[in-house]
């Protein structure tokens, strides 16, 4: 194929690695309002941004090379990480299993405190297993950003990377089992708002300011920001406005669904609800939340349970464990809708 003459000759790059520089923009925990990690850019000479540039690597058969660049310089920095965060490397799931890319990781012999952002595409399977399990085992962690439910179910990752125009039910549960969500280009307060009501953890965008060639801390009004929209979600959204009430009965008598069975002491054990042909089923207490947990958070919560208890209603409890009622899932995820 001949090279189309608008992407720039990346050849000289891998002679000069000097010309490509890294910048790092903050990974944010929106509970806390402040810096968890930064995710590595690359920079490349000129006005044509990386995605020109990778394109044109690509284009020319240097894909692999070129990325194997940008890993190498990334790891270059991960001692120099801020005690307690991370530093997020994407890297396509075609290119991860490719030599010389895992040469580049291969250059460190632990990875502690490695987020290694997976971005879906087609990919060699079983390449992708060896090394992924590789990079677990040297302290890494894996996530995985795009739509891709067999890379999903094969590198089962430690988090999800969410656009923000896929916030909500659909995106957490786009991989049930990930700990955590990172909402990407928040660019607007909404954005936030938005972001915070969906239950995700950590966040990153223009809104939380320009990369830098340093690890830099969130400005001031910019934590300020994070934590006063996070403190409004929490007290405009409980759970407690979906709140229905349920029927007590002792653990050791029999029940008629719906209902919570409860202990001597009055906290719940088990819960009854209703099977088909008016049938009772009694379920455990799978999730238990308190009445000003928010309702975007629970609904996360909910849908990372294994997936037979996935759609169980969720108890609600007092400080102590006794039960004030129950919220129905399809009553969450319409309320963060």
């Amino acid at each position: 194929m001949a090279r189309t003459h608008s992407l720039p000759d990346c050849r000289p790059l891998l002679a000069e690695p000097d010309d490509m520089s890294l910048l790092f923009r903050p990974v944010v925990d929106l509970a806390r309002g402040s810096v968890a990690g930064y995710q590595a850019l690359a920079r490349f000479p000129g006005t044509a941004g990386p995605d020109v540039w990778f394109a044109a690597a690509a284009d020319a058969g240097l894909a692999a090379e070129v990325e194997a660049l940008f890993v190498h310089k990334a790891l270059d920095r991960l001692p120099w990480l801020p005690t307690g965060c991370c530093l997020v490397v994407p890297v396509r799931a075609a290119l991860l299993a490719d030599e010389r890319v895992r040469e580049a990781f291969d250059s460190r012999p632990q990875l502690d405190g490695l987020v290694v952002e997976v971005v879906a595409d087609v990919a060699d399977l079983d390449g992708l297993r060896r090394t992924a399990a590789d990079l677990r085992s040297r302290g890494a962690q894996l996530a995985l950003a795009g739509d891709a439910p067999l890379l999903a179910t094969l590198l089962a990752p430690e988090g999800i990377v969410i656009p923000r125009d896929g916030l909500g039910p659909s995106g957490v549960r786009a991989v049930p089992g990930a700990p955590w969500v990172l909402t990407d280009g928040l660019e607007t307060p909404q954005d936030l708002a938005a972001a915070l009501s969906g239950g995700a953890a950590l966040a990153r965008g223009w809104l939380f300011g320009v990369p830098s060639s340093s690890f830099d801390l969130l400005a001031p009004a910019t934590a300020e920001l994070v934590r006063t929209h996070g403190a409004r979600i929490r007290l405009a959204d409980p759970v407690l406005a979906l709140l229905r009430p349920v029927h007590r009965v002792p653990a050791s008598a029999a029940g008629t669904a719906p209902a919570v069975e409860v202990d001597d002491d009055g906290v719940a054990v088990a819960l009854l609800v209703s099977g088909p042909g008016g049938t009772t089923w009694r379920r455990p207490v799978s999730l238990a939340v308190l009445p000003d947990a928010p309702i975007g958070e629970t609904l996360k919560q909910a849908l990372l349970r294994p997936g037979e208890h996935r759609h169980d209603p969720v108890l609600c409890t007092d400080e102590d464990g006794r039960p004030l009622g129950v919220v129905h899932v399809a009553e969450l995820t319409r309320a963060v809708r």
